[in-house]
């Protein structure tokens, strides 16, 4: 009799605890989509936002300030745009989105919002990318994807200061393009940004007479004001312009090569 008793009481907590063991109809159905290559579906704020996603393994990407903008974070976004959170399962931004509030408030509760920290230097790229790889269920394409980078990054490395030569010019930097003058092993003097130039801070960073100015091609266009090349002019010093945010294509590794491009260029006169 106690031992009718006895597996009376254990059994139903047995099925429960394998139960506890067994994945989720949902998690189930998501890891299904992912092994069958439709992956989730992604909205992201800007290019540079879709290039993480994309970096990390999302195939279904859909991008609200299109990349033709000069500085996406300042799109208004329309109501069309906004529509499409609706049927996401994750949208991502960064936190200097404008729009960021308004595409959180479209998301509701349907979509996982992730807010990234969107900046191009080599160790927040291995991780923002690990973090999305995670999320999405796609960790082996994050994985591979990183690998490539590595390789690629240090080949950009060795090749810009190939052009630079023994050298290490003196650089003032806006302050968003900090992560590719180390690329380039310059000796970074100086930081502006993204507020206006003050007289008191012109005056401090043409004293520290660099050879070079990094601006940002994004901020800086030409034609509109630049601080950037205020300071150039003010010092004889050499300009170059790099970019952060990707193309329609969302391929971050081509921001690397790109700016490397023209950092070789610029070091090499």
């Amino acid at each position: 009799m106690r031992r009718f008793v006895l597996a009376a009481l254990v059994l139903p907590a047995l099925v429960l605890a394998v139960a506890a063991m067994l994945p989720s109809p949902a998690s189930t159905q998501q890891g299904a989509a992912t092994l069958a290559g439709d992956g989730p579906k992604v909205v992201a704020s800007t290019a540079w936002a879709a290039a993480f996603a994309r970096a990390a393994g999302a195939t279904r990407i859909t991008v609200v300030a299109p990349a033709s903008v000069p500085h996406p974070p300042d799109y208004d976004p329309k109501p069309s745009d906004l529509a499409a959170v609706a049927d996401a399962n994750f949208v991502v931004m960064a936190p200097f989105d404008g729009f960021a509030r308004r595409l959180r408030e479209a998301a509701g509760s349907a979509a996982t919002v992730i807010t990234l920290d969107l900046v191009n230097a080599p160790e927040t790229v291995r991780s923002e990318v690990t973090r999305l790889g995670q999320a999405f269920g796609t960790t082996a394409a994050a994985t591979a994807w990183l690998r490539g980078f590595d390789e690629a990054y240090a080949q950009l490395v060795a090749d810009t200061t190939a052009r630079r030569g023994d050298a290490r010019p003196k650089a003032v930097v806006q302050r968003f393009m900090r992560p590719w003058a180390e690329l380039a092993g310059l000796e970074v003097v100086g930081l502006y940004g993204p507020g206006p130039l003050q007289p008191a801070q012109l005056a401090e960073l043409v004293a520290k007479a660099p050879d070079v100015v990094v601006k940002n091609a994004h901020s800086e266009r030409e034609g509109a004001p630049s601080a950037g090349r205020t300071i150039a002019e003010a010092t004889g010093a050499r300009q170059v312009a790099l970019i952060n945010f990707p193309g329609a294509d969302q391929d971050l590794l081509a921001v690397f090569r790109e700016n490397a491009r023209r950092l070789g260029d610029a070091l090499a006169k």
